[in-house]
């Protein structure tokens, strides 16, 4: 055997114990790396590898059904390298925030019970929000993958929509960022322009996802919503010890919340966790760290500052829209659809009624 050819350090069996020894599924794309003759042998067998993964791993229970599902199918998913790293880190990810999230809102039951762990109805709790936050991934995937898109409007219906909406546009009540700073026609037509754009794509996301919800059973949607409003919680105290001092609007965002439900249904799995795992047990902006900033110029920086900067723009306006009303109505574009229709209020409810009966607070954990 020549020495310049790669050679393939083991088998099919060799590599298969190699892998299922270790105990995290990155290993397998990094075996692939080694070199071709690995790679070709593992690639092979790659649905093989896959399943013996997670049977050796004793993966119980079995990888949740929506968790697997192709959003734009609702078929299970090719069990790959990359979908299975993906199942994985997701699975964990909704395990560890659904645990995170149960004790924050059923933590006063505990205490009152004289118990730290977590009891039946809790336990119910927890999985019914971690089955919640499977479905909030494949919303997060769809606008995502959509707004990655580029999409031009056509010209006839641009055209047609720039003579309606020009011609209402004398009639509306802009909320201008700047008093002092009028609205004249080429403003008028890069704010139509840029309206355009973006409703096209945020009236698609809706539309997807109301598709992927209709493959949702009734069950699932009410998971949905726990988990969404019981994160919708969670983000709401955080932005109230987080929010920048030159904010004026934070003490309104109960009222804002088509700009936190448009947040959440938007962030990834990794976002979720490091906003929701990872940094709430970083010690930062403590009272006394807020009182000394008028002394200390050299005070650090709040560590939500780049992960919440997208929700802090959405509240305070974006200059190349320039009119709050129009953000808030492409916003709705893609959330109204699934959460403030007839069966999104219908699950909204039942959730709701079931967190009531659970723990007869079901009114302040969903108090909207």
């Amino acid at each position: 055997m020549s020495i310049d050819k790669p050679l393939c350090f083991g088998r099919v069996p060799d590599v298969l114990f190699l892998i299922l020894s270790m105990a995290d599924a990155s290993t397998i794309p990094t075996l692939c790396r080694l070199n071709r003759a690995t790679y070709e042998t593992i690639k092979s067998h790659e649905m093989l590898i896959c399943t013996s993964f997670l049977r050796h791993h004793d993966i119980t229970p079995p990888l949740d059904r929506i968790l697997t599902m192709d959003p734009a199918t609702g078929q299970r998913a090719t069990l790959s390298f990359i979908n299975l790293q993906k199942f994985m880190y997701r699975r964990e990810t909704a395990r560890k925030l659904a645990s995170r999230v149960a004790r924050s809102g059923w933590g006063a039951w505990w205490a009152i019970k004289g118990s730290g762990e977590m009891d039946a109805e809790a336990e119910m709790f927890r999985q019914r929000v971690e089955k919640g936050l499977y479905v909030m991934f494949h919303m997060s995937d769809i606008a995502r993958n959509i707004e990655y898109t580029q999409v031009q409007p056509y010209t006839l219906a641009f055209s047609i929509y720039r003579v309606l909406l020009f011609s209402c546009l004398s009639r509306l009540q802009f909320d201008r960022s700047r008093s002092s700073r009028s609205w004249w026609f080429p403003r008028h037509m890069s704010h139509i322009y840029v309206v355009l754009l973006r409703k096209s794509q945020q009236r698609e996301v809706g539309k997807q996802r109301w598709k992927f919800r209709q493959k949702l059973d009734l069950e699932r949607r009410v998971d949905f919503h726990i988990a969404l409003q019981m994160l919708r919680q969670f983000l709401e105290t955080i932005i109230f010890a987080h929010s920048p001092d030159d904010d004026r609007s934070a003490s309104s965002v109960n009222e804002d919340l088509d700009v936190t439900n448009w947040f959440i249904l938007r962030q990834n799995a990794h976002s979720l966790s490091r906003i929701f795992l990872e940094l709430p047990d970083a010690k930062c902006c403590s009272i006394e760290e807020r009182a000394r900033k008028d002394k200390d110029r050299d005070s650090p920086v709040c560590t939500y500052s780049e992960v919440l900067k997208e929700y802090w723009d959405a509240r305070r306006g974006d200059s190349s829209v320039d009119c709050k009303q129009c953000e808030a109505w492409l916003r709705s574009s893609s959330t109204e659809t699934i959460l403030n229709d007839f069966f999104g209020l219908h699950a909204y409810n039942l959730g709701k009624e079931w967190v009531r009966q659970m723990r007869g607070e079901g009114e302040l954990l969903f108090d909207i």
